[in-house]
């Protein structure tokens, strides 16, 4: 998992296991795991194409891009609140260890 961009335009990375357990983290990791790569985008997984906010919307620049498997996606913060299962996954491969 990364998260790229902002003002710096630094890159972190992150990298962990995740809960096979059924809840919500485990469930965005299997649908993305489930997405082709050739996907920029997949409805309902939160996604987004960055900077395309329209009128009067703040967004922080940042873009989260999460691989799980061979599936990828990539989202803005705001993607990435409208998702709670996407949301929970990011939580936990980012919490500290």
């Amino acid at each position: 998992m990364e998260r790229s961009g902002g003002i710096a335009g630094m890159v972190r990375r992150w990298s962990a296991p995740v809960p096979d357990d059924g809840g919500p983290a485990s469930r965005a990791a299997h649908r993305i795991a489930e997405l082709s790569t050739a996907e920029p985008s997949a409805e309902g997984l939160g996604t987004d194409e960055p900077g395309h906010g329209g009128p009067g919307r703040v967004r922080d620049g940042f873009v989260w891009a999460v691989r799980c498997g061979e599936g990828s996606l990539q989202c803005d913060e705001e993607g990435r609140r409208r998702d709670p299962e996407v949301d929970a996954l990011i939580s936990v491969v980012t919490a500290p260890q």
